[in-house]
């Protein structure tokens, strides 16, 4: 096998090699390949990096304009290299270094967390120091494998453009093929692989792609070079093209990747801020762009100036920002209406999702991806120089990408907002456009620039309808369908109020006032508090259930992950701890809970130290210890909080932990299958042996220790002032009312088992499983299964019933039971029980047993409840007492004070249950006799009713 030539062509022109159709066909399939290798790399890096650097956005772009500054380094540095050496041979090694850099990434970039960490720890509280220390250490720990990736564009082009005249197509056809390949990695990797295997996994499989590519060359070669005369000559444009197009080259690279930016925050807003969207952004981007650098080798396009092309783009590029800065609050509108024909569910719902992606950001994308070609055809007319001056506008572009990845996220959504960005951008382009050499511009450049200009100035004063941007399309977008059907769409969205709308480097931030006057905090078009009352009780619980554990131990350190309205930091200042510390990914949900939810959070003063930063990496990070971790992020479908929910992540909450400290970890089902609740549920058990769970309309409380627990009576029963009174509030009177949301103890937890893997950092399926669900409201569907799992539950609740000389007294329950009827006191506990639908589906009780030693038995419940009890609820509770009861018939039992709905039995065995109200405490009672020696029959039955009594 002969190999390439060391040099191109090895004549002294420095013309090109020829290169056989054959050789092309086969190259191009290298490309596609080197192109899916090289994105399915990218996402597989960038998801372990954030897991050390952190997931919020400064995190991800400086990982990210790292990762791009190595490109850029690499196709300066080997652009120079390609036309000195074989570019096939060059090729050939560099694909060889990728594939070897990602066959060791899995040890190489995991050893960076703890150099990171003490970085972290020196440089806490120096904000601009980390940021810098964040953007070398990604640099370092991708600089290898960006720095060669860069390299293979250069490369490519210098091996392909076999004849100089026909440069801009072969151009045009590298750089078209290799992104159509990075696209089919932007849909493959996470709606096929990621879903259903470990992250290296993928990495290994896609290492074999890469090592087919360098094996591959070596069995195809390009033919001998053509002889000397053959050879056209050099072009060389005009002198001042050199000193403007590079520039906007850079300009092209900036916009372009400034506008995906833009994208990906606008359509989360519509489409939710899954991994999906994300994708499918970034796959319709790809796909756009490298059809259109296909589209140069047309041969009209072909045969057209090259400098006249990529002027021409940017004047379409500049008109078609102009309308999306118009049109995007509409979106939502037009989903809608896509919706309602339709069928519903996860494959209708992506589908409409990337038709819209689709018609909104595909054209603009296909004349970036004439744009790129173009200019390079154009710039790259001497051909000694093909390899550097490729590597060197490759570099520029690169370069540009980098900044805006920086620029946006740091300055352009705070300063301007989502529409003032793209406003900001078309004006770029324009005067992109306007900055280019006269001899690039079409022959009607002048209206088209008078023509964007006057639709620059008209679109100024113009503003988006901000409740377009709260129909729910992000989380519940069967609802805002149900609305349009029933016609009341519009009365709706009238009746919005919109009282905030922030946006900052992490999220369009709003605070939204409903027509029934409750207000709600959205982040990216999705609700994710409010002062509705289940979110009401939701929030504070999770600030109030781990001190019921702890008790009243002094001064606890406290650490609250997400803020959100406030409310759970809140509840956790009541317990007055010695350190208060909340991380809060967004400034502007910091605002906007300290203006808007003052009523929930006391206004957020006196609440300790709020840091704005990514919990997950600042827990990992820093070297404290608290007594009490609470964690109430968003969903898991939300892109980066499904690292909230992994075994790592309990890890390091358990790690942050002094010896007994408690963990409170918010999880929900609403909109969830049971198999994943219990999946997740399974997770936390892994790292944490002793967990209780507790079950709200929709939401999951898991409370996690190292140590068994046990809740504290008094602080159940007798919490302070104000946490009571927070309580009262809620509904929750008597405050052990509560344990109406008991679910599951430790050994049902244990007991729970699942047939799902742990939810891993590697392996996140709940990540990619939680976004198909979002048509479903499994609510009513899970709560079954709650019923199934555990129709009774008891808190780890210790209970001692006091005796004297005449009673049996239980005080938690409020009921004395009198002696002298051969009983002996057998247990006292609290206990959840499900008793049926509808008035009264699940009630905590008080539930003290007595025996007499022969099988007879009493049974006093006092009922835990905020509310009378009603006649139906009471009926369908005594029902439950009287299961297996075949003789049982309703009674009523009037003694001189009382009335009793009760059930009896006369046996044999004589058998009654019956309930009734204490009324100076107001609470509900029910007792059960069933076989007692010393009541056989009604008469005893109502000796020894009479010496019950209400305790005090």
């Amino acid at each position: 096998m002969t190999a390439a030539p060391r040099r191109s062509g090895g004549r002294k022109d420095g013309a090109p090699t020829e290169v056989s159709a054959p050789f092309v066909r086969a190259f191009i399939l290298f490309l596609a390949l080197s192109g899916y290798c090289s994105v399915s790399f990218e996402i597989l890096w960038l998801r372990s990096l954030h897991l050390i650097l952190g997931s919020d956005s400064h995190a991800v772009a400086l990982v990210l304009a790292a990762f791009m500054a190595g490109l850029g380094s690499g196709s300066w540095w080997f652009g120079r290299v390609a036309d000195r050496v074989a570019p096939l041979v060059l090729y050939r090694w560099l694909e060889f270094g990728i594939g070897a850099f990602a066959l060791l990434s899995p040890m190489l970039l995991p050893a960076g967390s703890g150099p990171y960490q003490t970085v972290f720890r020196m440089l806490d509280g120096s904000p601009t120091l980390l940021f810098g220390a964040k953007f070398f250490l990604g640099f370092v720990m991708l600089f290898i494998p960006s720095f060669l990736m860069g390299g293979t564009l250069p490369a490519a082009v210098r091996l392909l453009a076999d004849r100089f005249d026909a440069r801009g197509g072969r151009i045009a056809l590298v750089y078209g093929v290799n992104t159509l390949g990075a696209c089919a990695a932007a849909l493959v990797v996470p709606f096929l692989l990621l879903p259903s295997m470990d992250q290296p996994t993928i990495l290994y499989l896609t290492v074999l792609g890469n090592i087919s590519v360098f094996i591959g060359t070596f069995f195809v070669r390009p033919p001998p070079p053509p002889p000397a005369s053959s050879a056209p000559a050099a072009l060389t444009p005009a002198p001042h093209s050199f000193k403007l197009l590079p520039g906007a080259l850079f300009m092209t690279g900036f916009i372009s990747i400034a506008l995906e930016t833009v994208w990906n925050r606008l359509f989360a807003l519509h489409l939710t801020s899954s991994i999906y969207t994300f994708s499918l952004v970034l796959a319709v981007y790809l796909a756009a762009v490298g059809t259109g650098s296909l589209l140069l080798g047309h041969p009209r396009l072909r045969r057209a100036d090259p400098g006249r092309v990529f002027a021409a783009t940017l004047l379409g590029i500049t008109v078609l920002i102009l309308l999306q800065a118009l049109l995007f609050d509409r979106v939502s509108l037009l989903q809608l209406w896509l919706l309602d024909r339709t069928p519903l569910g996860f494959a209708g719902y992506i589908g409409i999702g990337s038709l819209l992606i689709v018609l909104m950001t595909a054209p603009i994308n296909l004349l970036f991806g004439l744009s790129f070609p173009s200019a390079l055809a154009f710039l790259t007319r001497d051909p000694a120089s093909l390899g550097t001056r490729t590597g060197l506008l490759a570099a520029l572009n690169t370069l540009g990408t980098t900044a805006a990845s920086l620029v946006v996220t740091f300055a352009g959504y705070r300063l301007l907002g989502s529409r003032g960005v793209l406003l900001a951008l078309a004006a770029l382009t324009l005067l992109t456009f306007l900055l280019l050499p006269r001899a690039t511009k079409p022959l009607s450049w002048r209206w088209w620039v008078a023509g964007s200009a006057v639709l620059l100035l008209a679109l100024l004063p113009l503003r988006w309808n901000l409740t377009n941007f709260h129909l729910l399309l992000a989380q519940k977008p069967d609802w805002a369908l149900e609305l349009l059907r029933d016609g009341e769409l519009d009365a709706y969205r009238n009746g919005l109020r919109i009282l905030a709308f922030q946006e900052d480097s992490e999220a369009v931030v709003s605070v939204c006032q409903h027509p029934d006057g409750h207000r709600i905090l959205y982040i990216n078009g999705k609700p994710d508090a409010s002062d509705y009352p289940g979110d009401r009780l939701a929030q504070f619980l999770c600030g109030h259930l781990p001190f019921l554990y702890r008790g009243r131990m002094p001064a606890p350190e406290v650490f609250v992950l997400g803020l959100g309205s406030g409310s759970t930091t809140y509840a956790a200042s009541l317990h007055q701890p010695a350190r208060l510390e909340t991380a809060e990914i967004s400034q502007a949900v910091v605002e906007c809970a300290r203006a808007h939810f003052t009523g929930l959070n006391g206004g957020l003063t006196g609440m300790g130290s709020i840091r704005v930063e990514d919990g997950r990496h600042y827990l990992q990070s820093t070297d404290r210890r608290f007594d009490v971790i609470i964690s109430e992020p968003s969903n898991p479908w939300i892109a980066g909080i499904s690292s909230l929910f992994t075994e790592e992540f309990f890890r390091t909450v358990r790690s942050r932990l002094r010896p007994g400290g408690l963990f409170c970890q918010w999880f929900y089902y609403y909109r969830m299958d049971y198999e994943y609740v219990r999946g997740l549920v399974s997770t936390l058990h892994r790292t944490f042996p002793h967990v209780n769970a507790f079950s709200l309309s929709g939401d999951l409380l898991l409370i996690a220790s190292e140590r068994p627990l046990t809740m504290d009576l008094e602080a159940l029963t007798a919490p302070d002032p104000a946490v009571r009174d927070a309580l009262a509030l809620l509904g929750l009177t008597p405050p052990e009312s509560l344990l109406n949301h008991f679910l599951w103890n430790e050994e049902q937890i244990a007991s729970l088992g699942t047939t799902l893997p742990p939810n891993r950092d590697d392996r996140s399926w709940l990540e990619f499983q939680a976004p198909r669900y979002i048509f479903q409201d499994r609510t009513e569907v899970n709560q079954n299964r709650f019923r199934e799992s555990a129709p009774e539950s008891s808190p780890p609740l210790g209970l001692t019933g006091r005796s004297s000389a005449r009673a049996f007294e239980f005080p938690e329950m409020g009921l004395a039971l009198p002696r002298g009827w051969g009983l002996a006191p057998a247990s006292y506990r609290a206990v959840r029980r499900f008793f049926g639908r509808g008035t009264l589906v699940t009630n905590a009780l008080w539930e003290a047993r007595l025996e007499d030693g022969g099988g007879g038995r009493a049974v006093a419940t006092g009922l835990i409840l905020s509310g009378p009890l009603s006649p139906q609820a009471t009926e369908i509770f005594l029902r439950s007492q009287v299961e297996g009861w075949p003789n049982a018939v309703p009674v009523t039992v009037t003694l001189p004070r009382h009335e009793y709905t009760a059930f009896v039995s006369d046996g044999p065995p004589f058998r009654w249950t019956g309930a009734w109200y204490c009324e100076h405490s107001g609470r509900a009672f029910a007792l059960t006799i069933d076989s007692l020696d010393a009541v056989p029959g009604r008469e005893a039955l109502l000796r020894f009713l009479q010496e019950v009594r209400c305790h005090p």
